[in-house]
């Protein structure tokens, strides 16, 4: 459980990772190039090495045949802004859904960051607030741009 917060400029995301009764701290956050020298904020919910096993697919292989499984059994999801600002979903399919929206949240937490942005917050400020109510979502907060 997590929440990972844009909002047009910042890439947020708190830094709890809770496995059975055991919190630590992580970060969920990465930014990233391709081969082709593009940058990439990516954040990533679902489990510890998701993150990685998501950049590395997608900084690589891209190949849909080796799309991590956790994406695949709805376990996990990223969240994938370009320079231009752009945001793709990534679910249970290799394929991004671009998203027509400038501000957007994933995780246990969205809907507080979504609503904290919803009224003019920062990415940031949405994080603290869904810290702040979910029991999931807390330790920190890591923050990204370009």
């Amino acid at each position: 459980m997590t929440v990972i917060a844009w909002d047009g400029k910042i890439l947020a995301a708190d830094m709890q990772i809770t496995s059975n009764t055991t919190v630590s701290i992580t970060t969920k956050i990465k930014l990233v190039e391709t081969r082709s020298c593009d940058k990439y904020l990516i954040g990533v919910t679902g489990s510890i090495g998701d993150l990685q096993a998501f950049c590395h697919w997608f900084t690589s292989e891209n190949d849909s045949e080796k799309y991590p499984k956790n994406f695949i059994d709805d376990s996990a999801a990223a969240i994938v802004i370009n320079e231009a600002g752009e945001i793709n979903l990534y679910e249970t399919t290799p394929f991004g859904t671009l998203l027509q929206t400038k501000t957007f949240a994933i995780g246990s937490g969205k809907q507080f960051a979504m609503a904290a942005m919803y009224y003019g917050k920062s990415a940031i400020e949405g994080v603290h607030l869904a810290c702040q109510f979910d029991a999931y979502c807390g330790q920190g907060i890591d923050t990204l741009k370009f």
